[in-house]
């Protein structure tokens, strides 16, 4: 791993927690607290993408850690939402895979964590016949990306809905960190993704190609196109989290896998 670990996690995590907060300012209910090293976001939509803890305190004894996590699961319970807890691996906080299992929470995903240092020059691809993509920069084009969106995630249509009108939000009315971009071939659209640009960190997100235009290397040359982009615009690292479909292209491009990110999810609150 040519990236250092711990320059790859703070890339990662900040990147993160700044993209979510960039969001939140056009979901409902949104805040994001900090609390002696745990930083958490919630949001009035109960689904987990807006209720997560980001980052744990270092340091705590098993019996305080447990604590913890009990007092944060009660939390998001009283508002009747389900949380997921962001593990950045044990250099972070040790033993909390254990203490969350042992708190109820289940293990959803283990992401690769991967990184790309842009300083080093782009090696060149031959280009896709028929492709095209663009940046998005209006609000009609966002609800084509927001189709592309729920045909390639599958998730629930009020949270596909909620996420992609606040990456619109961020995009049309921000500050410029939120750049996204939709992908064409021969004149469809087939492809996202989104990036974050901040601290000379461009975070990839939302990277998804529709199932009958896959295997094409269409990911690939999107994600590679967002990653142009952020080099262009000064970005000297690029970071994203890897899906098992999505690992072997962001490979292909030269990412290296230096973390494995683990999800995990409170039990759904009780009806009633």
């Amino acid at each position: 791993m040519s990236i250092p670990q711990e320059r790859l996690l703070t890339a990662s995590r900040d990147n993160l927690i700044s993209y979510m907060t960039a969001l939140g300012a056009y979901v409902p209910g949104f805040a994001l607290a900090e609390d002696n090293g745990l930083i958490r976001i919630e949001a009035a939509m109960m689904y987990p993408m807006f209720n997560r803890v980001f980052t744990t305190p270092r340091d705590l004894k098993p019996d305080s850690l447990a604590s913890l996590i009990e007092a944060e699961k009660s939390r998001y319970e009283k508002r009747g939402a389900s949380l997921m807890w962001v593990h950045w691996g044990e250099e972070e906080a040790p033993g909390l895979t254990e203490r969350l299992v042992e708190g109820g929470f289940e293990e959803k995903n283990l992401l690769p964590g991967m990184g790309l240092d842009l300083t080093t020059p782009e090696e060149e691809r031959p280009a896709i016949p028929g492709l095209a993509i663009e940046t998005v920069t209006k609000a009609e084009t966002f609800e084509i990306y927001k189709d592309v969106s729920a045909r390639t995630f599958g998730l629930p249509l009020p949270l596909n809905t909620l996420l992609v009108d606040a990456i619109a939000g961020a995009a049309l009315q921000g500050d410029g960190k939120v750049v996204s971009y939709l992908a064409y071939l021969e004149g469809e659209p087939v492809a996202i993704t989104t990036a974050f640009l901040e601290k000379g960190v461009a975070g990839i997100y939302n990277v998804g190609t529709l199932e009958a235009a896959r295997g094409r290397g269409i990911g690939r040359a999107i994600t590679q196109h967002a990653v142009r982009e952020a080099r262009a615009s000064g970005a000297s690292l690029a970071v994203l989290q890897a899906s098992k479909l999505g690992e072997p292209v962001y490979r292909g491009l030269g990412f290296e896998a230096g973390l494995t990110i683990g999800l995990y999810a409170s039990p759904p609150p009780a009806a009633g």
